[in-house]
């Protein structure tokens, strides 16, 4: 196992290495084979470790150690340059970690073509994740993102507190959100809300099911409609290709992850999958790293428990939801 992990405010890489097969004593060098390739070299063995981000300059090497599991860790410190310093202040600056929603209006008009019978907008349709039906065809749509997560808690502090007009009592805001016209649909992180899919939705009480096969897709939310994204399917053409996408239901609990941090700090969560309860502490976001020979881009550092832990996350579409 080798892992490195970017320490932005630090600027530096921090490397931890199993070390089963030799000393500390018997390393005979370390230094880098390329700019995001580190060697080390003992008498008997040569080990290549993947950096997360490429090192230029004259890094330092510190903190080499080998702790008593045979686990060898050391620090890389970086040589500092404008370009890193002006990010760290952006980075420091921000008070939102920022991300890209899968089957946002953004990443739909990126990957899917225009032109045909819609002229120069995006041709797409979203369709039944059981039988394949479509249920919303972007010719009879105009679709907008989601502005937050956390909506109504704005609407509530943007209609209720006046402090310019010393108005110190509370009151609570008792809107609700309504979508402006039957063609419209606001894309969510996880959810696309619609008011109506006339003939090919259904809905029992509150939930929404596939008026073809049944399948079930949302809820009823707030008089309209939230369609899950892991229970549809995103389809397009390519080149005449046609292109099939469907949305990972863990997508639902990263982004939640991000919403609650963004909108209350909140680092600690805890969920219920098949009866059993998973608790997790996210301990840091938006981080390059590499596991073995993979780097990765603006991952999240998570530390989970559960209560029993013979039973594995799955892909299980409507486990997240309830």
């Amino acid at each position: 196992m080798r892992y490195a992990e970017y320490l932005t405010r630090l600027n530096s890489i921090s490397v931890v290495v199993d070390f089963h097969n030799d000393k500390i004593q018997d390393i005979t060098n370390i230094g880098l084979s390329s700019p995001q390739k580190l060697t080390i070299k003992t008498k008997s063995n040569t080990m290549e470790v993947t950096l997360p981000v490429p090192i230029h300059g004259h890094p330092k090497l510190s903190n080499l150690r080998l702790d008593t599991g045979k686990c060898l860790s050391l620090t890389i410190n970086l040589e500092e340059s404008p370009d890193q310093k002006r990010a760290q202040l952006a980075t420091s600056q921000s008070f939102m970690f920022q991300y890209n929603t899968k089957w946002s209006c953004k990443d739909l008009q990126n990957k899917t073509p225009r032109g045909g019978t819609l002229g120069n907008a995006n041709e797409f349709s979203f369709r039944c994740i059981g039988c394949n039906a479509t249920i919303i065809n972007s010719v009879d749509y105009k679709f907008q993102d989601m502005p937050s997560e956390f909506w109504y808690e704005l609407m509530d502090f943007w209609h209720c507190h006046k402090p310019e007009n010393n108005q110190h009592h509370e009151k609570s805001y008792e809107g609700s959100l309504k979508l402006a016209n039957d063609e419209m649909v606001i894309i969510g992180n996880h959810y696309l809300l619609v008011n109506k899919c006339s003939g090919v939705v259904i809905s029992h009480g509150e939930e929404v099911n596939c008026a073809q096969c049944g399948t079930f897709l949302g809820a009823v939310y707030q008089n309209t409609l939230r369609l899950l994204k892991w229970r549809l399917s995103l389809e397009y053409n390519v080149d005449g290709i046609p292109k099939i996408e469907k949305f990972p239901s863990y997508l639902f609990i990263y982004n939640t992850f991000i919403d609650k941090i963004n909108s209350l700090a909140t680092r600690k969560f805890m969920f219920s999958h098949k009866g059993k309860q998973w608790f997790f502490w996210v301990m840091n976001v938006s981080l390059d790293i590499a596991i073995n020979e993979t780097a990765l881009k603006n991952t999240l550092k998570i530390l989970y428990y559960s209560d029993n832990d013979d039973v594995p996350i799955t892909d299980d579409e409507s486990s997240f939801y309830n």
